[in-house]
């Protein structure tokens, strides 16, 4: 059974890893934060931006570039290949966005008022809508495994 070793000192509600950092979206301040976790009993904050007023719902990485689903804006997609200075490079709008995942070049994405959409994201800085899928209305997360989309 895993235990924990140590807490952040953030409000998050979602992570991804990639290698040594740990990034976090925050719940109440919208703000993701960048983690060093080359020792994970002191990991040491690198950074942390603000997305904008609003939740950072969930996020996810995609090689280089993080997408965060944000209560207030929709989608947005950063370059993270410099952790120390994640920027914004492009996004979409959407509803009350709640969860994001990336498969190969396209993103899925839904929220509690606007349902399922599938972006083109093999260019993060102009995303653009290629599809919809069911439930119409009230997504929370998403999860891709074994090429089935997976939705609650």
């Amino acid at each position: 059974n895993p235990e924990p070793i140590t807490t952040l000192s953030s409000s998050g509600r979602s992570l991804a890893r990639a290698g040594d950092r740990l990034y976090v979206g925050s719940t109440f301040t919208g703000t993701l934060a960048v983690y060093d976790i080359a020792d994970p009993t002191q990991p040491a904050l690198v950074t942390s931006v603000p997305l904008g007023s609003g939740r950072i719902e969930d996020i996810d990485l995609a090689g280089n570039v993080l997408y965060a689903a944000t209560s207030a804006f929709g989608v947005r997609a950063l370059d993270v290949s410099d952790p120390a200075t994640p920027y914004l490079i492009g996004g979409f709008a959407l509803a009350n966005a709640t969860t994001t995942v990336v498969s190969g070049n396209l993103l899925y994405a839904g929220g509690l008022g606007s349902g399922g959409i599938v972006l083109d994201a093999g260019d993060p800085t102009q995303l653009h809508q290629v599809g919809t899928f069911s439930p119409a209305v009230g997504l929370r997360e998403l999860e891709i495994r074994d090429d089935r989309l997976y939705v609650a």
